[in-house]
């Protein structure tokens, strides 16, 4: 039985001895474990993972990537942003990596060379680096997919990289030479017994006990060899002893002075086996070793803007803003601002110009609150609410990112004229809930009752128009036309939702709750012989005393609107502000 352990245990451990000592030489101290070493040389710009490349958990991935003379960029982020960073554009994937490195890639076509911007700095990669020379990241492998993404700082192609990746596991090192050595006391463990059951049939060969000379072995006792009764003595009966076939005599009677025998002793195979189980419980304890994570079970959602990014975003928009405000500079204020809210600003401007007014003084906008939903797909959007400004109460901000390469944008931004209680949006683990379906085609009924009263000024039912600022004027924007006679010429009003694509609902406590626009455009045309004399304080750009004939005049109003479950509704807004004003005098 022992030598049969021992093979068995010899079998076992030989190839856990080889494992481990090749392990520990080819993990090494670093215990990072060497996965790409390669050089790619592709006339695309680009060269990217798919996210089922890297479909484990738990190792910290390392990659490297040098492009001689040229500057580099290396970069890691979730497939939601890189997937619309290189959508259209021309790249090579890298789809599989072998066990020994093999790399399989294909090419994806697209009719455009380049991204449409540089990679760095645009905010949502998880590690990069770039610049000449040899650039490195360090990204930890969770659950959440990754792309990795290879590059030129300037995009261009073709592209020339060397490219080299390893994964680090903690404690793999360590593992490796733990398995080497529970191979080695394996092969020790074998070799004792094996050699412990050959000595063991030596010894019993050595002290076998040979038979008396005149032993009868095998024979039946004749009638003659029973002893008399005289023999016997007095009546006594004598029993006899018919030794039994073999060659070993009756075993020697126990000494008196003998001590019992104590509980038996482990047996080897015991002992072997429980060391060998501490050797694997210290094995699985040294390193958290990879898992395999399903695609079907990876999150396919990024949070829209972090609040660190939201800080970010409003640190450069007070700063670019400013900047504009003082030069009235049209261009520069469009990188931060956008829709209704940039229409409203450049109008401004142009006011400001034409009445000879100062520009708007200094500012400073900080988020406190961040009403950021997780999406799969761009365009992303946000809510957020700023710190109150002096007198001014807080303000809410849509946040809209139209693709990956492009940047942050206020769409739209809601100051309500007094300090009033604003809905909450609700999170869940963190982040805001996209409002469900049914709650929202509510608040879509909401914004077309408000745009149809804009228009005619029939209030709708269930709506608080207490707080509604600007909202509550639409009816009544422009030139005061209604009392005109008939013979004066003609006039009309039409109003509208602005960028309706752009109308996102967040649940709150009570329902849900959206930022939206609503803009009204009033033309005017005057018969001959008659006009409109604007008031001495004008309008707009439209100078007081102005005799206007013709005139198309537009503004509008950013609100908050907040639906609840009951059908009510209430609306919090901002003044009326022009957006566009072109008008003829007599």
């Amino acid at each position: 039985m022992r030598t049969a352990i021992g093979i068995v245990l010899a079998i076992l451990g030989l190839p856990l001895f080889a494992a481990g000592v090749v392990g520990a030489i080819y993990i090494g101290p670093d215990d990072t474990v060497e996965i790409v070493d390669a050089h790619f040389d592709t006339e695309a710009a680009v060269l990217a993972t798919t996210p089922s490349v890297l479909g484990v958990a738990g190792p910290t991935l390392h990659v490297s990537a040098d492009a001689g003379e040229a500057d580099v960029f290396v970069g890691a982020a979730h497939p939601v942003h890189v997937d619309s960073y290189l959508a259209d554009v021309a790249h090579e994937t890298i789809t599989e990596v072998g066990l020994g490195g093999e790399v399989t890639s294909a090419t994806e076509d697209g009719p455009k060379p380049v991204p449409d911007a540089p990679p760095e700095g645009l905010g949502w990669w998880q590690g990069s680096s770039t610049g000449s020379g040899e650039q490195s990241i360090s990204v930890e492998l969770t659950e959440q997919p990754l792309r990795i993404v290879v590059m030129h700082a300037e995009p261009g192609a073709p592209l020339a990289v060397d490219v080299a990746a390893g994964a680090e596991v903690g404690g793999a090192f360590v593992v490796a030479v733990v398995v080497g050595v529970v191979g080695l006391a394996s092969l020790v463990g074998a070799f004792w017994l094996i050699r412990s059951a050959r000595r063991r049939r030596r010894r019993a060969r050595l002290t076998a006990v040979p038979p008396p000379a005149d032993a009868v072995v095998d024979e039946e006792p004749s009638a003659d060899d029973e002893p008399s009764a005289d023999e016997a003595g007095d009546g006594e009966e004598t029993g006899r002893v018919i030794p039994l076939p073999g060659r070993h005599g009756a075993p020697p009677p126990p000494s008196p002075d003998s001590t019992p025998p104590g509980p038996p002793r482990p047996t080897a195979r015991v002992r072997l086996i429980a060391g060998f189980g501490g050797m694997s419980a210290l094995v699985t304890g040294c390193a958290q070793l990879p898992q395999p994570v399903a695609e079907s079970e990876r999150p396919t959602t990024v949070e829209a803007i972090t609040p660190a990014a939201a800080d970010d975003f409003f640190a450069h928009y007070t700063e670019t803003n400013n900047a504009a405000n003082a030069t009235r500079d049209d261009e520069l204020i469009a990188t931060v601002e956008a829709g209704a809210l940039l229409e409203t600003t450049r109008f401004a401007y142009e006011e400001q110009e034409v009445r000879g007014a100062e520009p708007f003084v200094s500012f400073t906008i900080a988020a406190s609150a961040v009403a950021a939903p997780r999406l799969g797909e761009y365009p992303l959007w946000s809510f957020v609410a700023t710190e109150p400004d002096g007198d001014q109460a807080g303000s809410w901000y849509l946040l809209t990112r139209a693709d990956a390469a492009s940047p942050w944008l206020a769409h739209l931004a809601v100051h309500p004229e007094q300090d009033v209680a604003m809905p909450q949006p609700v999170s869940r683990d963190g982040s805001a809930v996209v409002a469900d379906d049914e709650i929202a085609e509510r608040g879509d009924a909401v914004l077309d009752e408000l745009t149809a009263f804009a228009e005619t000024g029939q209030e709708p039912d269930d709506v608080d128009l207490s707080y509604a600022g600007g909202v509550s004027r639409l009816p009544e924007h422009g030139l005061q036309l209604d009392d005109a006679p008939p013979e004066f010429g003609s006039h009309d009003r039409q109003c509208q939702l602005r960028d309706p694509d752009q109308v996102h609902w967040l649940a709150t406590e009570f329902g849900a709750m959206t930022l939206a626009a609503i803009e009204c455009t009033q033309t005017m045309g005057a018969n001959p012989g008659y006009s409109v004399v604007v008031g001495p304080e004008g309008l707009g750009i439209v100078p007081g005393g102005a005799e206007i004939v013709n005139s198309s005049i537009t503004q509008s109003v950013s609100f908050v609107l907040a639906v609840d479950t009951d059908g009510s509704a209430t609306v919090v807004g901002d003044r009326m502000r022009p957006t566009a004003m072109d008008y003829s005098e007599a």
